[in-house]
């Protein structure tokens, strides 16, 4: 729409803006979408921002997913990046030492080794050992 000759962006309630008697208004910052006559009543987020708690509508806060951390919810990680495992405090913690997937702390919580690491399979329950520097490969 023009506007004198500024150009006003498309009132689209998906594309960021939601209109009002009429009139076309912008949602809060971070918000890509936001409910229709609340514009800091986010309903999705900004690439780059992630919503402040679990529950619409929400605000957006800056950061993305916290380190280690592949999806996150509101305020905390709902899954972890490879090497790290969810704690109980909605946090990404670091797999035991050889472990490239684990379920929790600790080698015996480890499900599988890393490149390099190989884990006796006579007995799973022994933490990933590292191959002999000799070897170009091991299992």
């Amino acid at each position: 729409l023009l506007d004198g000759f500024n150009v006003t962006p498309a009132c689209d309630p998906a594309g960021g803006f939601y209109s009002l008697n009429g009139e076309c208004y912008a949602c809060a910052s971070g918000c890509a979408s936001c409910a229709i006559g609340a514009p800091s009543n986010c309903t999705t987020c900004v690439v780059g921002a992630r919503p402040s708690q679990a529950a619409t509508p929400f605000s957006c806060v800056a950061g993305g997913c916290p380190a280690n951390c592949a999806v996150c919810g509101a305020s905390k990680c709902t899954t972890c990046s490879s090497g790290y495992y969810l704690d109980s405090e909605g946090t990404c913690s670091a797999c035991a030492s050889g472990c490239a997937a684990c379920t929790g702390a600790g080698a015996a919580q480890c499900t599988s080794c890393s490149a390099g690491w190989y884990r006796d399979a006579a007995n799973a329950s022994q933490p990933c050992q590292q191959c002999d520097v000799s070897c170009a490969a091991c299992s």
